[in-house]
C-alpha cells in the first residue's frame, strides 16, 4: 500500500511541474461512515493543519509579491513617460519610487518563494493524505464487523503515520532553515 502512495506522490509532483492541479477535495466527517471517532477527530486534525498551510501559502505569496508588484506597476507609468502619456516629471517620480522599492526587496530575505512552495506542497499533501484515509476506511469497513472497525481505524491511521511525519519533517525543516537563514 505504501508503495502505492509514494507513486500516487511522484505522478503529483510531476504534474505539478507541468501545472498546479486542483487540491483535492476536503474530506467530510459525514464521508466517514460508521468510523470510530478518533478517526474521524484524525481526520479533521488533518483538515486544520491543511487549512493553516494553506493560509501560510497566501501569507508568504502576499509579502512575496508586496514590493515587486508596485515596482512593476512604477516602472511601466515610468515607461509611459518616455512615450509622453504622462509628463516628464511624473515619469522620474515613478522610476525614483520603483528603483526604492526594488532596492528595498532586494534588500529583504528571499525565503518567502521556498516557503510557499513548502506550505503548498503541505496543503496539497494534507489533502491527498485526507482522502487517502477516507478511500481505505471506506474500502475496508464494509468488509468487516463493527466491533473489529476500531482495530482497522488503527492499522489505517498507522498506515499514514509515516507519510503525516514525511510531510511535518519537510515543514519543520523548511521553515526552521528559513528562520537561520533570515537571522544571519
Amino acid at each position: 500500500m505504501l508503495k502505492s502512495v509514494n507513486k500516487l506522490y511522484a505522478r503529483r509532483i510531476a504534474s505539478l511541474r507541468v501545472n498546479r492541479m486542483a487540491a483535492p477535495p476536503r474530506v467530510e466527517p459525514s464521508d466517514l461512515i460508521g468510523a470510530p471517532k478518533f478517526l474521524i477527530k484524525e481526520v479533521q486534525n488533518i483538515e486544520k493543519r491543511s487549512k493553516l498551510m494553506g493560509r501560510e501559502a497566501q501569507k508568504d505569496a502576499f509579502v512575496y509579491w508586496f514590493l515587486k508588484l508596485p515596482a512593476i506597476l512604477l516602472a511601466a507609468g515610468a515607461g509611459l513617460s518616455a512615450l509622453n502619456v504622462v509628463s516628464v516629471n511624473t515619469g522620474a517620480a515613478f522610476g525614483f519610487l520603483a528603483a526604492v522599492m526594488i532596492g528595498i526587496d532586494g534588500l529583504m530575505p528571499r525565503k518567502r518563494a521556498k516557503l510557499y512552495q513548502i506550505h503548498i506542497n503541505a496543503f496539497y499533501d494534507f489533502r491527498i493524505i485526507q482522502n487517502n484515509i477516507r478511500s481505505q476506511w471506506n474500502k475496508e469497513s464494509s468488509l468487516i464487523s463493527s466491533r473489529s472497525k476500531a482495530i482497522v481505524a488503527q492499522e489505517i491511521l498507522r498506515s499514514f503515520s509515516e507519510e503525516r511525519e514525511r510531510v511535518n519533517k519537510y515543514i519543520r525543516d523548511g521553515e526552521s532553515l528559513s528562520v537561520i537563514g533570515s537571522a544571519k
